[in-house]
């Protein structure tokens, strides 16, 4: 992930703890988010190994809420942009990328 002490970073807290890092370059044509989870591989339980790498993946899955054809990685991949997601010993990052335009539409 790009160094968050960058002069255009602004960092937030949401009310349910949740903190945020925006970081603007407006000479970019593309846009990009990015997800940390603090937890990774060596924060599971013993008896599940693998546990926090298959949670990665149930999240592509889609829920009842929003079903697999009207989620992050339809609307991602129908304008052109990439999904992917990564889990490290620490934390599970997800992230996506679009162009500009279609990241400020949606």
């Amino acid at each position: 992930m790009p160094a968050l002490n960058h002069p255009h970073t602004q960092r937030s807290t949401l009310n349910n703890g949740l903190s945020l890092s925006v970081r603007h370059e407006p000479r970019l044509k593309r846009c990009a988010a990015v997800l940390r989870v603090a937890a990774g591989s060596h924060d599971v339980p013993a008896a599940w190994p693998g546990l926090a790498h298959f949670l990665e993946h149930l999240l592509f899955l889609g829920t009842e809420r929003f079903p697999a054809q009207d989620n992050l990685i339809a609307y991602v991949q129908r304008h052109g942009g990439q999904v992917n997601a990564r889990t490290s010993e620490r934390h599970t990052d997800f992230f996506f990328e679009l162009s500009a335009d279609t990241f400020a539409g949606g």
